[in-house]
């Protein structure tokens, strides 16, 4: 469901349900939006959504060249929306709960488009060209990337919990979705008058006198404090800047703010607000065709969404972020674009480790995890299954971005010359920097296994249920406590009630007939190797399967590929 949630100081506007959505991927399709958007807030509607960096070119002719053919995202994305609802603080956080289907995702680390040595060189050449007098600031941007599965609006509240953001926006379309912990105002319009609160100046916690007196900083937010004064006569009077050098804290730095006001001239249009101030200067340097020119010149991608702007247009009322801290999820991938501003005097490492801090409040909870696979080795027989396990590790190393060109079969054979044991069980783990094969000595154990099933229920929705990784401790506990009282397996249920998987094992029913049965994938389990292989010969088949069906049940089997079939019992 399109889905866009603002957050307010008195808790949240939510929009759902659009009578109508525009995403124009072309400039003829995005000026007849604008145009669209006109017509239906001045028919008392909302237009909410948001304006990609990527479109403040078409709003100045010598930018429009400047284009790129190739983005990800449409230039804008606004649905029209009869009503809004609005939550109390407590009301939203029970929307929340309502709407988060599991609150596990996987979120890997992520990978930088821009190391120190290719950022420092932009930013020399960023630095010749304001000593040469082509602009006197730009803020320059690069990517961080990685694999995301799970639901987003789960992740932004727990991003919520990092950076509590003053402007915050969650957009979720059928394509795409939109998480914005922005803390900056890019502009708001009531009563006739707009209001902008630029954000210039950053320091780490506890380094807030010293961001107030520190001259760079402050020249810096005075330079973008004088482009929206620019910005805002060319729609309005009486510019003011009632605020300057404000300090303002988050969680993990302090920012620099001021604020600007003017009073709207009469019969401004929409399409004249954005072209007077859009892109925001804040995300631009000044002056800002220079600083466009140049971002266009030095980054590697679009930058969509992120540097653009999510909000809304309405009759009485209209506000907008601009959209920094703000992560972008297209499919099974994230990404999200950090910068600063870069002036002559600025210093390629401190500016590279500034936007590390800005990111700091999403990196750092991306947790360390590896891939792998668990297969038997005997000797005279050598590697059991290999080849579905090593296609089973490919695809899950791929899905969360660890894959790498990597020659297993030569390697394993290399590796089993030194294996010390008749028989063997290796381990082969993947994760975002290293390969690693390792062998533990295989034991025999009981012919029946005795198994218990867990009164608490997983999520079937969970998607680290259904891939081989080292985040496992909610299985790997109920195993520990059971095996210490001689209990050999642990088999869980989902929220419906339907059997899974066991903390190592997948389960298989004989009711009676000879056909094996296991529980679906969707169940919410790992299509364990040996599970895949009776399935593909015939042996056993899906079912959904009950606490109630193993009492039943004629015969009962745990089994992986590296013990094999195990009959078992409660």
């Amino acid at each position: 469901m399109n889905t866009i949630i603002f957050e307010t100081n008195n808790g949240a506007e939510v929009f759902q349900n659009p009578i109508k959505i525009l995403a124009p991927r072309d400039e003829d399709g995005a000026m007849d939006a604008i145009a669209q958007i006109e017509n239906a807030v001045a028919a008392g509607k909302y237009a909410c959504g948001y304006f990609s960096y990527e479109f403040g070119y078409l709003l100045e002719n010598s930018l429009r060249p400047l284009l790129p053919h190739s983005r990800k995202l449409p230039l804008l994305w606004f649905g029209i929306y009869e009503n809004r609802i609005e939550l109390s603080h407590s009301e939203y956080e029970q929307f929340t709960k309502n709407n988060v289907v599991c609150p596990e995702y996987i979120i890997t680390k992520a990978t930088a488009n821009e190391d120190l040595e290719s950022y420092s060189q932009k930013h020399n050449k960023i630095h010749n060209d304001i000593k040469n007098g082509i602009y006197y600031q730009t803020n320059f941007t690069h990517k961080l990337k990685g694999k995301f599965i799970g639901d987003e609006l789960a992740l932004f509240n727990d991003l919520k919990t990092r950076q509590t953001p003053k402007h915050g926006a969650f957009l979720r379309t059928n394509d795409f979705s939109i998480l914005s912990l922005s803390p900056e105002l890019g502009f708001e319009i009531e009563n006739g008058k707009i209001i902008c609160r630029p954000m210039k100046g950053t320091a780490p916690i506890g380094g807030a006198e010293v961001l107030l007196n520190d001259e760079k900083n402050r020249a810096e937010n005075l330079m973008i404090v004088d482009l929206i004064r620019n910005d805002f006569s060319r729609i309005g009077t009486n510019v003011k800047v009632p605020k300057l050098f404000a300090i303002e804290d988050y969680e993990t730095l302090h920012q620099m703010v001021s604020e600007v006001h003017a009073d709207l001239k009469p019969d401004v249009k929409i399409i004249d607000i954005l072209r007077a101030i859009f892109p925001l200067g804040s995300i631009t340097g000044a002056p800002k065709i220079s600083a466009m020119n140049a971002i266009s010149e030095l980054e590697n991608e679009p930058r969509e969404a992120y540097c653009g702007s999510i909000g809304y247009f309405s009759k009485n009322h209209s506000r907008f972020n601009v959209a920094i801290r703000t992560p972008i999820i297209i499919d099974d991938d994230y990404e999200m674009g950090i910068g600063s501003g870069i002036v002559y005097d600025s210093i390629a490492e401190d500016e590279f480790a500034e936007c590390q801090l800005k990111a700091s409040f999403l990196t750092a909870l991306t947790p360390d995890f590896s891939v792998f696979e668990t297969l038997k080795w005997e000797k005279d027989v050598g590697f059991i299954r290999k080849s579905l396990h090593l296609e089973r590790l490919e695809k899950t190393a791929q899905k969360f971005g660890f894959w790498r060109e990597y020659d297993f079969d030569r390697e394993l054979a290399k590796f089993e010359k030194n294996i010390a044991f008749d028989a063997a069980r290796i381990k082969i783990s993947i994760d975002k920097d290293a390969v690693a094969i390792q062998a533990f000595p295989f034991a025999d154990d009981k012919d029946k296994w005795k198994f218990i099933v867990c009164e608490t229920a997983v999520n079937s929705n969970n998607p680290w249920l259904y891939y081989k990784t080292s985040k496992r401790d909610f299985y790997e506990e109920n195993w520990q406590n059971a095996n210490k009282i001689g209990i050999d397996e642990v088999i869980f249920i989902n929220e419906n009630g339907h059997l899974t998987e066991g903390s190592r094992t997948n389960i298989f029913v004989d009711m009676g007939d000879g056909i094996l049965l296991t529980p679906p994938i969707n169940c919410g389990l790992l299509n364990g190797v040996l599970r895949r292989e009776l399935i593909e010969t015939g042996e056993a088949k899906e079912a959904i399967i009950t606490p109630n069906d193993l009492q039943s049940a004629h015969k009962i089997y745990l089994g992986n590929s590296l013990r094999g079939l195990k009959p078992s019992e409660m």
